[in-house]
């Protein structure tokens, strides 16, 4: 019986964590999720916007970001490492430089590690043009796995409202781009996107992909990468070409929501997308999670396309109680080595006043059909942040590392 090992970072809010103990039993697998610790404890900084990433030549290895509030002139990007499956951390909360300056970073810190075993790590980086405050895309990378970083790369084009970052990375030895490393990001209402062939020195013009916000992005089999993002329901596209040229974009019909908030805070998610690259009967199959709304509740949809995207079926993922009104947020998606499809997310079921939440994971192993929902964390925390004079935006990640 094989053994699936699920690893989690994820914020909540102004509090982290990671999952409690939990072993539950699926028809062809036993799973476990590792118990409760904090990677890197602190009463004091904050730790938001989390991503993780393993290391593809070594599946012990895994690496975590998130922004944090410890320079004292801004903030910077956490970096923490196992090099054990998770059972123990190490990191900062502040990556510096080779001259141990620190660097500072705004938002979205999305870590990759490329086929060449070489980390990346983009982000959004606030700086002042006059008096104007601007956002641009940064990358930083480390080829001492995380010892020091570079001097940030600025990637070329729209320097104005850069937002959102996401990344990825091709690790198919046999894809003509092998190594080959992405970034995608809107501003101004289009989605842009670059690439580099050298780890992150230097990035490619960008490509205007269509107009919308919040993109994903995800690498399949021989090199095809795909994007989701918003833009009225789903918007979806695709290059076959490294990211040279993309398809004209296509929109999914969907069901979606209006913003809604908790205690002033935003929580709806963004399109998280994936591939099966399993090898699998359903290799290549893509899947989209998305908030959507049922009977009763902020739900979690499922978009599924078996033939490369060119049409999608619809499934609801989570299995909480019918006619209650809860929410489910924040969802991330990934396929693991046995097209298993996991997702985990942010859920209010077990609170009738819907102001605290727990994490939850909802699996299947049918390719979407129908999902098993495990409660993976130990305790609840309260959505509760001052209220503005406009509710905050809190980046809606939660890192998920399957194997």
């Amino acid at each position: 019986m094989k053994t699936l090992l699920i690893i989690f970072i994820f914020t909540t809010m102004s509090l982290h964590s990671a999952f409690s103990s939990t072993s539950f039993l699926s028809p062809v697998q036993n799973s476990d999720v590792t118990s409760n610790f904090r990677v890197n404890p602190s009463s004091t900084i904050m730790q938001v916007e989390t991503s993780i990433f393993t290391h593809p030549h070594n599946s012990q290895i895994m690496v975590g970001t998130a922004i944090t509030t410890v320079n004292p002139t801004g903030t910077s990007t956490g970096f923490y490492k196992t090099t054990n499956g998770g059972l123990n951390w190490s990191g900062t909360d502040a990556i510096k430089d080779s001259l141990n300056n620190i660097l500072n970073t705004t938002g979205d810190p999305t870590i990759i590690i490329d086929g060449h075993g070489n980390y990346i790590l983009p982000y959004i980086k606030g700086f002042h043009e006059g008096s104007f405050l601007r956002f641009r895309v940064e990358v930083t990378y480390s080829t001492n796995n995380g010892a020091f970083w570079s001097t940030p790369v600025i990637l070329p084009g729209n320097e104005l409202h850069a937002d959102k970052v996401v990344s990825a990375t091709d690790l198919d030895s046999g894809s003509s781009f092998f190594g080959r490393s992405y970034v995608a990001y809107v501003s101004s209402g289009n989605i842009y996107t670059s690439y580099t062939t050298n780890h992150g020195v230097t990035w490619s013009d960008l490509e205007n992909i269509g107009s919308g916000s919040i993109p994903y992005l995800a690498v399949g089999s021989s090199g095809v990468l795909y994007a989701a993002w918003l833009g009225g329901g789903i918007r979806f596209s695709k290059s076959t070409d490294g990211g040279s040229t993309w398809t004209t974009p296509t929109d999914i019909p969907v069901q979606t929501i209006p913003k809604f908030t908790i205690n002033y805070a935003i929580l709806n998610g963004i399109p998280a997308l994936a591939v099966d690259n399993s090898g699998g009967p359903r290799d290549g199959w893509l899947y989209i999670v998305l908030n959507g709304a049922r009977n009763d509740d902020y739900d979690l949809v499922l978009y599924k396309s078996t033939n490369g995207g060119n049409n999608w079926v619809k499934s609801y993922v989570n299995q909480s109680t019918e006619n209650l009104l809860n929410y489910q947020y924040f969802p991330m998606i990934n396929v693991d080595d046995s097209g298993g499809v996991n997702i985990v997310y942010c859920d209010t079921r077990n609170t009738p006043a819907n102001d605290s939440s727990q994490i939850y994971l909802s699996r299947s192993l049918d390719g979407g059909k129908t999902f098993s929902d495990i409660l993976v964390s130990d305790h609840k925390f309260l959505i509760d942040i001052p209220e503005l004079s406009f509710p905050a935006q809190w980046d809606p990640k939660l890192g998920i590392h399957v194997t």
